[in-house]
């Protein structure tokens, strides 16, 4: 098969795809007599009704001749077409010409469909680049909100690139909104790059320009949900250690009580205990820079806890066991909670 002319069967469906349209190449469409191959079949829907154009490309050094024409329109008639297109570079014999005032078959070539359709090309770009934008942006907006609407209460999310990519996102959208209704030319700010403005005169520019921009924010969108998912697994995984911790520190303190009167023992054990709250320390550094609203507030309760309680009761060498049992409840039960508000979060997002 021609490979020039393969590309220019090609190249015919791809415009039509560009204006919206489903665009089959090489189509098998069922007739009333027989089954035709088309070279492109494309189908769109108008208010609720199915609508099949057929196209046939004449990659050809000559003019096409009236034969051609009819023998489309032939097949337009039998597939029940609405309109049959009929493409060459090389013109028309004033015979195809005058057969197609009496068909339902246009007569024109690639390029002069091209510019006809380009204000219809570039408003399907406008309206397909707007649906992508509005996407990424409530993708970025979910940054400031959990499953609830709330503020998260886990908070991971590196605020200074979501502003940069909502304004990204704000500024594509005037000047798309701006390029529909012909409001140009237009400045289109760069908040990514920090490179100075750019003005377009021309949309095809413009798409040109701001699909580059919407693809570079849906890369960094990655990026930063990427970052948000590590910053989450970290703070869990944090939540989950500390309160195994805590649990081992309290296994420590139960231990060190017996021992006040064995200088050696005590120290041993006051040694562990102190590398466990310094684990402890790291820990809730990880947690307190990411964790908000209750589950901060669950953390906070849980250390001072510790500082007034555990802690104290490691330091001190003679304490009655009634007092540490307890401290040891308080502990246990104020580690439950956080441990609950923290499964809770986890499945809030």
């Amino acid at each position: 098969m021609n490979s020039a002319w393969r590309s220019y069967q090609e190249n015919s469906a791809k415009l039509f795809r560009s204006m919206g349209f489903l665009a089959e190449v090489e189509a098998e469409v069922p007739g009333a007599r027989a089954r035709h191959r088309i070279d492109v079949a494309t189908r769109f829907t108008i208010a609720g009704v199915s609508v099949l154009w057929i196209v046939e490309c004449k990659h050809w050094k000559s003019a096409v001749g009236k034969e051609q024409v009819m023998t489309l329109a032939q097949i337009a008639q039998d597939v029940g077409a609405d309109r049959a297109f009929l493409l060459s570079e090389s013109g028309f014999q004033s015979g195809a010409i005058s057969a197609s005032q009496h068909s339902n078959v246009t007569l024109t070539s690639l390029s002069d469909l091209s510019a006809s359709a380009s204000d219809h090309i570039c408003t399907r770009q406008l309206q397909v680049l707007l649906g992508v934008k509005d996407a990424l942006e409530k993708r970025l907006r979910d940054h400031l909100y959990d499953a609830q609407g709330r503020f998260p209460s886990v908070a991971v999310t590196d605020m200074g690139e979501l502003t940069n990519l909502l304004a990204a996102c704000l500024d594509t959208d005037m000047a798309i909104k701006k390029a529909m209704v012909g409001n140009l030319p237009i400045t289109v700010s760069d908040f990514l790059s920090r490179e100075p403005n750019s003005m377009f005169s021309a949309t095809p520019q413009l798409i040109t320009h701001l699909e580059t921009l919407v693809e570079q924010v849906a890369g960094r969108a990655d990026a930063l949900d990427a970052q948000v998912q590590t910053g989450r697994d970290e703070a869990f995984s944090g939540a989950d250690k500390l309160v195994a911790e805590i649990g081992e520190l309290i296994k420590i303190t139960d231990m060190t009580i017996p021992l006040a009167g064995d200088q050696a023992g005590r120290a041993a054990m006051l040694s562990e205990g102190l590398e466990s709250m310094r684990r402890i320390g790291s820990i809730s550094n990880v947690i307190e820079r990411h964790f908000r609203q209750d589950l901060r507030r669950q953390h906070r309760s849980l250390m001072r806890l510790l500082y007034d309680g555990v802690y104290l009761v490691l330091a001190t060498p003679h304490v009655e066991t009634n007092a540490w049992n307890a401290v040891a409840s308080r502990t246990a039960s104020q580690v439950k909670a956080f441990a609950d508000a923290v499964q809770a979060a986890r499945h809030s997002t």
